[in-house]
This record gives structure tokens, C-alpha cells and sequence, in this order.
């Protein structure tokens, strides 16, 4: 994605080449880009350009490494390893890897306000749909839940309300974008909501198996970081069989909907069968 290489562009004093340093560090890590390449997934649904919500894919991407640095801190989920690496804060200290979530938030959003060749209106909505998906109508009141749960002896939310917040949120606007974008009728992006759903909730329930199966190396994140700090999850709501059954239905759901579309070979299915069956 080219958009993500921006920041090699820069030229700055050293002081903020530091700030750059660090947004690179995270940023253009090897990492999966599930969001980003599932927004240019369901763009051929709607149309043959994917070059042309490219730059909104990045601009999730922006978003998304921005909450795992946010996610990394000490005073959030206290973690050291991301994406194989040692996470942001553990390099370059907690306050410039504040200020690198931060400008990859603001950078996210300068690019979905640049001219598109679509409706202004649609743009505008997807801009909003993408600011709730991220507000505390998900990932920040997600995280909320996650952590006030932790230091719960008592049970505050259910587990699928803080995973939906959470993690599917910003999947869901994934699926949603291009529908959003190309002016999709009502049935169409509710089919698309609903295929979202089931996939976020199956991307975070094969998370939290992975989590207790397996070795950090393959992650590329900390292993049994959910059990160590008491985080309320699948497995400790339905143990990891539970989870697993748990996993296929979602899996199963999330296509049941896509059939609704009557596009059989869409990419969709491949996304929710790579959901299921990953192994980092």
C-alpha cells in the first residue's frame, strides 16, 4: 500500500524525524492488514477500481495501528511485543508513542477528506460511519468495557458486547465502506452490517483461542496475555471447545448473509474462511 510509505517522504528536523521514526515503527511492521485489505475486498463487490479505495484502506490501517499503539501502553494493556517487535512505547517511550497514535489519527482522517470521485454526501457518511467505529461506539468504549472488566470480580458487559466494540466495530465499517461510498441500497449494507458483525466477533473469538494455543513467535504478540491479566474472554466465558464451536457458527452466519448478495464467488468468503482457520 503506498499510502502507508508516506512517512518515508518526510523531511523534518530531528526531533520530529524521531516522531516518524516511530509511527514507521509500527506502521509499516509486517503485519496482516485484515481491514485494509478487506475494505478493497468488498470494493468488487460495488466496482473493477480498487485503486481507487486504496487510500481509504490505508486510512484504516492509520487508524488501526494507532489503537494498538494506544492498546500497547503500560496504563492500557501494559504489553512489550507487537507485530514481532518490541511495541512503540518500549522504544521510543510511552509519550512519543502517544504522540505517534495521535498523528496517525489525524493523518487517517486528512486522507478520507480528500477529494473522491463520489457523492460528497456518501463520503461524509462513511467519514462519520468510520469516527463511530472508532469512538466510544467501539474501539474506545470497547477498550473501556475490556478494562474496567479486568479489574471486575463481578461480570459488567458480555463478552460479545466488549468484542463488538472492540474489534468488530472497525470491521464492520470495513465491509460497510465501499457500500457506503457507492450509494448500496438499504438491504444491501444491512446484509454487508451483518456479515461484518459475525466476522469481527469470529476474527476476536479465534483471537482469544490463539491467545491460549499459540507461541508468541507466531503471534508476533505476547501469548496468554488475556489469562495474566484477567481479561474477559471467550475461553473464560466458554472454555476453548465452547470457543471453538462458538467460532464456526459466527463463521457460518457471517456467510449465510453474504448469500443473501447472490454473488457466489465474491472475495468475502475467503476473508471469513482465513478468519476461522489463521494461525497468527
Amino acid at each position: 500500500m503506498a499510502q502507508l510509505d508516506a512517512f518515508t517522504d518526510f523531511n523534518l528536523d530531528d526531533h520530529r524525524n524521531h516522531l516518524a521514526n516511530a509511527i514507521r515503527h509500527t506502521l509499516l511492521a509486517p503485519s496482516k492488514c485484515f481491514r485494509g485489505l478487506l475494505v478493497c475486498a468488498t470494493q468488487t463487490l460495488f466496482s473493477d477500481d480498487t485503486n481507487a479505495i486504496i487510500p481509504v484502506a490505508c486510512a484504516i490501517e492509520m487508524l488501526h495501528t494507532g489503537s494498538l499503539i494506544y492498546d500497547d501502553l503500560p496504563c492500557m494493556d501494559n504489553d512489550t511485543l507487537r507485530r514481532g517487535k518490541a511495541c512503540c512505547h518500549c522504544v521510543f517511550g510511552e509519550d512519543i508513542a502517544i504522540l505517534a497514535a495521535y498523528t496517525l489519527q489525524c493523518y487517517a482522517y486528512e486522507i478520507l477528506n480528500q477529494p473522491m470521485a463520489v457523492e460528497p454526501k456518501n463520503q461524509l457518511a462513511m467519514m462519520h460511519f468510520i469516527s463511530q467505529a472508532c469512538g466510544i461506539h467501539g474501539i474506545a468504549g470497547g477498550q473501556a468495557l475490556d478494562l474496567i472488566q479486568a479489574r471486575s470480580p463481578e461480570k459488567i458487559s458480555p463478552v460479545e458486547t466488549i468484542h463488538n466494540l472492540k474489534t468488530g466495530a472497525t470491521i464492520v465499517a470495513c465491509v460497510c465502506i465501499p457500500a457506503i461510498l457507492h450509494g448500496a441500497d438499504a438491504q444491501t449494507r444491512t446484509a454487508l452490517k451483518h456479515v461484518g458483525n459475525h466476522l469481527g466477533l469470529l476474527f476476536q473469538i479465534v483471537d482469544d483461542i490463539l491467545d491460549v494455543t499459540a507461541e508468541s513467535e507466531t503471534l508476533g504478540k505476547t501469548a496468554n496475555k488475556d489469562t495474566e491479566q484477567n481479561k474477559f474472554t471467550y475461553i473464560s466465558e466458554l472454555g476453548l471447545d465452547g470457543a471453538k464451536t462458538e467460532a464456526l457458527r459466527h463463521a457460518q452466519s457471517a456467510k449465510d448473509h453474504l448469500d443473501t448478495l447472490n454473488q457466489p464467488h465474491n472475495l468475502l468468503y475467503g476473508f471469513i474462511d482465513w478468519a476461522q482457520t489463521r494461525i497468527h
